[in-house]
């Protein structure tokens, strides 16, 4: 679990586990919201260890973002992936960001058509 959560009471959501919990219909979109932990046995380490592989698909209530952020944040933490992690999409504005991993933490990148000026709103740590 973090040690350090900097936003909303996680006693309210079951501690920090629930917000990926997964496995219900989900209540914005067609689908469900998922999440899956396995271990990536056909992709091993250079040492010859067994990564995981982290899948999730879920929809967040924008009051509820900053949980999420937090939880995603203390994920890229331990992960071992560089570069392009997955995605954001705010459904409400139309807008999507990658995640993107790096050695210092990680970025959200605006994806945006071709000549649009770049806005990341969400602050990286």
């Amino acid at each position: 679990m973090p040690a350090e959560l900097e936003s909303t009471d996680w006693e309210s959501w079951g501690g920090p586990w629930q917000a990926f919990a997964g496995g219900s219909a989900s209540h914005s979109f067609d689908g469900a919201d998922i999440s899956l932990l396995v271990r990536a046995t056909d992709r091993p380490n250079l040492d010859g260890s067994e990564p995981w592989a982290l899948t999730i698909r879920t929809c967040v209530h924008e009051d509820d973002f900053g949980v999420v952020m937090d939880v995603v944040g203390w994920l890229l933490r331990h992960a071992t992936t560089q570069g392009w992690v997955g995605f954001v999409r705010d459904s409400g504005l139309g807008q999507a960001q990658h995640l993107v991993r790096h050695e210092d933490g990680f970025d959200l990148v605006d994806v945006r058509p071709v000549g649009q000026q770049k806005h990341v709103p969400w602050p990286s740590r």
